[in-house]
């Protein structure tokens, strides 16, 4: 197995291997897709304890009172939240993941990465407006993380590939 991953180290130091990109690819694009879809899933479950209907999608249904303590309890939770954590966990979103690809070789903290997932569900399932794009982005582009150090590749040379598709 050794053998097997060091040979494949090597086929990835050359610009010319497709399968070699192309497996590395499928297996990041299958992580990412999947913390997508947990994301999407706990958005849901969790706005379904607070008693939106449809998988989270039918915040319209809610007494009156609801649509205005729902996001506004959620808004408070989540500022005495992230006032508790460091700085620099703080930072996350789009522009964290393209400041980390420029100057970490696109290394990103699993912390971050985490603090963006609960927090984004949270903030998402409690009626906060936001975007899915930026909500997605960290999670998603941690996931293909460990394929770069599996691979060995991280710290020989810069991300070339355009690894924020998933962003879109």
């Amino acid at each position: 197995m050794r053998n097997l991953l060091n040979s494949y180290r090597q086929q990835l130091t050359n610009y010319e291997s497709v399968l070699a990109y192309s497996l590395l690819g499928i297996v990041g694009g299958l992580a990412s897709g999947l913390a997508v879809l947990g994301f999407e899933l706990a958005i849901g479950e969790l706005a379904r304890v607070w008693g939106v209907g449809d998988g989270g999608e039918n915040f319209e249904a809610l007494p009156q009172w609801a649509l205005f303590a729902l996001p506004a309890g959620g808004a408070t939770i989540l500022g005495i939240l992230y006032s508790l954590l460091k700085p620099e966990d703080r930072e996350t979103g789009i522009v964290h993941v393209i400041s980390r690809m420029h100057s970490h070789y696109g290394a990103l903290p699993l912390r971050n990465a985490l603090v963006q997932f609960v927090g984004g569900t949270f903030a998402l399932a409690t009626g906060q407006s936001g975007g899915p794009g930026g909500t997605r982005c960290t999670p998603g582009w941690r996931c293909e993380q460990p394929a770069g150090p599996v691979a060995e590749i991280a710290q020989q040379q810069p991300a070339h590939i355009d690894r924020l598709r998933h962003c879109r």
